[in-house]
């Protein structure tokens, strides 16, 4: 993937950031694209190492229609095969009419967001590895995506106090004995830590710590660091392929920019470029600069 040239890609919603990210991680096309809800987070966290392993962008939807702008990205990346992430609930089959109709279209679904992430996982395919994470909050899985996307590891959610029977049952059958926990004890319990085979926990005080720790501990190789707000959960869920494909990582920073735990690792990531992900409402211009500061 090139890196962006400008400091900033971002559109005037979250669906626009995506189309925006879309089309600077896939200038010349995309032969697969994933297609998920705008409005509601749990289906597609698990989407971004499905996204990266088939090189395919992360295009989000609101369940009953289809943007025009979402529709003309799609033509222009002349995909042959669109995966939608979640059941008709999440993207109606509303939505799926208004996909070009020579495209193959297939869905992956499960009864609920953690059979869904499972399901996502088993096409994944990859064996003994995985990152699980709170299935009821975002930031953790927004911060780990890029680094299980480079590393080939599902993605798989559970609730913080018990570990949700579909995500057991899909770790023991892709023989899972390296699991990297994102968040602390108040996200995932001792008592879900317990149950697992071989598990790191990646974690800090809090949201922007842990994303602190996950780039502490898998420190971008390439040119580009981005940050994403902390916030929402939109324009790093988008942004994660981009990220993964760049080797890069995303850090979510608070509104006012890094917190002290952030910007000494960011201190040691001299020769790099700060690169945004959404508008100036998400990340201001300040924090972006307070970041490049740091990295320059």
């Amino acid at each position: 993937t090139p890196a962006p040239q400008e400091d900033r890609i971002a559109g005037a919603d979250r669906i626009a950031t995506a189309l925006g990210i879309a089309r600077e991680a896939f200038p010349t096309g995309a032969d697969t694209v994933i297609l998920a809800r705008a409005d509601d987070f749990p289906d597609a966290l698990a989407g971004a190492p499905l996204a990266y392993k088939y090189r395919a962008p992360i295009l989000l939807t609101f369940p009953d229609s289809l943007w025009p702008e979402t529709r003309q990205t799609i033509a222009d990346l002349a995909p042959r095969h669109i995966i939608i992430l979640g059941g008709l609930e999440a993207v109606s089959s509303a939505v799926e009419e208004e996909l070009p109709a020579a495209v193959h279209v297939s869905r992956i679904a499960g009864a609920n967001r953690y059979a869904t992430a499972a399901a996502v996982a088993e096409t994944l395919g990859t064996k003994g590895k995985a990152v699980l994470v709170n299935g009821t909050n975002f930031p953790d899985a927004i911060a780990s995506a890029s680094h299980a996307a480079c590393q080939g590891r599902p993605i798989l959610l559970t609730p913080a106090d018990y570990l949700a029977e579909e995500t057991e049952a899909v770790l023991q059958k892709l023989s899972v004995t390296d699991t990297h926990v994102a968040g602390g004890p108040a996200v995932i319990t001792a008592r879900v830590y317990e149950r697992l085979y071989g598990p790191v926990r990646l974690s800090g005080t809090d949201r922007y710590a842990t994303s602190a720790e996950v780039i502490r501990l898998n420190p971008p190789r390439g040119r580009i660091i981005y940050t994403a707000t902390g916030l929402n959960f939109p324009d790093a869920l988008t942004g994660g392929v981009l990220a993964a494909g760049g080797s890069s990582n995303i850090l979510l920073i608070p509104p006012l920019g890094p917190t002290p735990a952030q910007e000494s690792v960011l201190k040691g990531l001299q020769g790099k470029k700060a690169v945004a992900l959404g508008g100036e409402g998400a990340v201001s211009a300040e924090a972006l600069g307070k970041v490049q500061e740091l990295v320059e």
